[in-house]
């Protein structure tokens, strides 16, 4: 809908786990261009806060405070 009146619009989608060629299919075959990427080490952290999951997600708002107090500790421990 947003195309008919607009010719030069174009859509980029960036996803390191997207489905390219599910995607192109369900968008008419549109053209696909893939950029390769790099990959980066990653490190996990667990949370010693216990988390109680129920049917629709955690039970508690505590998880987004500890997963913020997480960030800002690695923030300033971590070099850039």
């Amino acid at each position: 809908r947003a195309r008919r009146g607009r010719d030069d619009l174009r859509v980029i989608v960036t996803s390191a786990t997207l489905d390219v060629e599910r995607f192109a299919a369900y968008f008419n075959d549109c053209p696909v261009v893939s950029v390769p990427g790099r990959l980066h080490d990653v490190d996990i952290y667990h949370s010693k806060t216990k988390q109680v999951m129920t049917a629709h997600g955690p039970s508690t708002n505590a998880y987004v405070q500890d997963a913020v107090s997480l960030v800002l500790k690695l923030h300033r421990t971590q070099q850039a």
